[in-house]
């Protein structure tokens, strides 16, 4: 029996998830929690089978199947649990996949005042340009790689559409014989939909990412305005959207919510999923919204950090509460299974027990000069050169922390914690930040301890409403 399974009934029914292993939350009969029981006292699958001989409720074969069915998602397990996880070492790993941030340009046309990036007029040039695409190609071939995306980030990258055509293009050709499949996303602010980016955004396996910081004028306008006029950008995004989507582009939504924007987080769910769209909503990492990441830890503030982090918990717990409550109604369809909703660098579906993150692993950050950063939000901060082989620079880029470390750390650690492989001590350089230590106790710990049981609780609803939908009422397991 598994002790890292977490279980809980909801109205007639069960959800299973165990956070360990591979695999969304689940929904049981109370049959089957009957049947869990029974191994929890030590009963044997034989034992369990022949006495459903006498059982009413399952036959000897449907219980061979819900044991069957246990086992395989290790709710039952042959060996006991330890009392902890453990840290990961990760200097064998071998990915069979990445993902690239490419920092196509470094100039954006919104002004927001908690950006991270240090602005210029600065575009990647050619010479960058073609050699980063020929170490991709040298990486890709070398280490067998199966599948990459690449994300057009900035800066604002709709602002440099014909730079995006040449590195797709040129990246295409050097990839034309290798059987590893690869896909291209824009990550965008949503002020820019030229048909020329239309055209762009209409090739195979391409997708647009749009980032807003709340719903409307009251929530995404607080930060998000045009340089100069100081306009927000709200307006023009809800039209750039409807332009997309006329023209078959459906955009994934990136939202992250901060305490100004909070109060709009139940409006921004109903307009997104009212229209049929997908979604990520983050937390903001830093409680001051509007103080630049490289200030956090430099800029005196009225209250300790510690202060400002539990009233950032307190206003996030409540948003999110109101928000899972609005969508839990049935009129919401929400395709979970194909991340239809995802809470922060969350791992429901695929544990982790390195980072959240991939950081200095296989999440790869090139600048527009063509250098390696480890993340984003340090895209122009201890940065490395760029050799042939992209991975193996890229794990230089954080090769002075180490996961491991997390068995190091006093008082509350990670790995005691059940939810370690779903939240995996989220933001590593947003911990390094505050606490001096990337694989330390997350700040928004508090939060990470109401939000994944209870999205948890959220999607066993959500996958009982769909059967219930479908007319299925009798079941013995419900999995998305």
């Amino acid at each position: 029996m598994s002790t890292r399974m977490w279980q809980e009934q909801i109205d007639d029914y069960w959800v299973l998830f165990a956070p360990d292993m591979r695999g969304l939350p689940v929904v049981v009969s109370p049959s089957v929690i009957t049947i869990l029981d029974r191994f929890r006292t030590g009963a044997t699958v034989n034992s369990v089978s022949q006495s459903a001989s006498t059982s009413h409720a399952l036959d000897r074969e449907r219980v061979l199947a819900v044991a069957y069915f246990l086992f395989q998602r290790s709710f039952l397990r042959r060996e006991q649990d330890r009392p902890r996880y453990e840290a990961r070492d990760i200097s064998n790993f071998k990915p069979e996949s990445f993902s690239i941030w490419l920092h196509i340009n470094n100039h954006c046309n919104l002004d927001c005042a908690y950006c991270f990036v240090d602005k210029s007029q600065v575009e990647m040039s050619d010479t960058v340009m073609d050699r980063t695409i020929d170490y991709l190609g040298e990486t890709v071939n070398s280490r067998k790689i199966k599948n990459f995306t690449l994300k057009f980030a900035g800066g604002e990258p709709t602002l440099s559409i014909p730079r995006m055509e040449r590195f797709h293009d040129k990246l295409q050709n050097t990839l034309a014989s290798s059987s590893c499949t690869w896909y291209t996303s824009v990550l965008s602010n949503g002020t820019v939909m030229s048909d020329r980016l239309i055209r762009f955004l209409q090739r195979p396996r391409t997708g647009l990412s749009i980032s807003v910081d709340g719903y409307g004028p009251a929530g995404h306008d607080i930060h998000r305005v045009f340089k100069g006029d100081r306009r927000g950008s709200w307006s023009i995004i809800e039209k750039n959207i409807a332009k997309a989507r006329q023209n078959g582009i459906v955009p994934y939504i990136l939202a992250t919510i901060s305490q100004e924007s909070s109060k709009t987080l139940p409006d921004l769910v109903r307009w997104i999923f009212g229209q049929g769209l997908k979604t990520r909503l983050s937390v903001v990492r830093q409680p001051e919204s509007t103080e630049a990441y490289s200030a956090f830890r430099l800029t005196a503030t009225r209250r300790s950090i510690e202060e400002e982090y539990r009233e950032l918990i307190t206003t996030m717990n409540a948003a999110f509460e109101e928000a899972f409550q609005e969508l839990e109604h049935d009129s919401y369809s929400i395709d979970l299974k194909n991340n239809g909703l995802n809470i922060c660098e969350l791992h429901f579906d695929s544990p982790s027990f390195a980072s959240c993150c991939g950081i200095g692993l296989n999440h790869i950050v090139i600048n527009e000069k063509g250098e390696l950063a480890s993340c984003p939000m340090t895209v122009h901060r201890d940065t490395v050169p760029m050799k042939p082989d992209i991975l193996a620079s890229a794990q230089l880029t954080f090769a002075q922390h180490s996961p491991t470390d997390r068995e190091h750390n006093q008082g509350k650690n990670c790995l005691d914690c059940k939810w370690f492989p779903v939240c995996v001590s989220g933001c590593p350089i947003n911990n390094l930040a505050v606490n001096g230590r990337p694989y330390s106790v997350s700040p928004l710990n508090p939060f990470y301890e109401y939000v994944i049981p209870r999205y948890i609780k959220f999607f066993a609803r959500k996958l009982h409403q769909s059967a219930r939908n479908r007319g299925i009422q009798d079941f013995l397991v419900l999995e998305a």
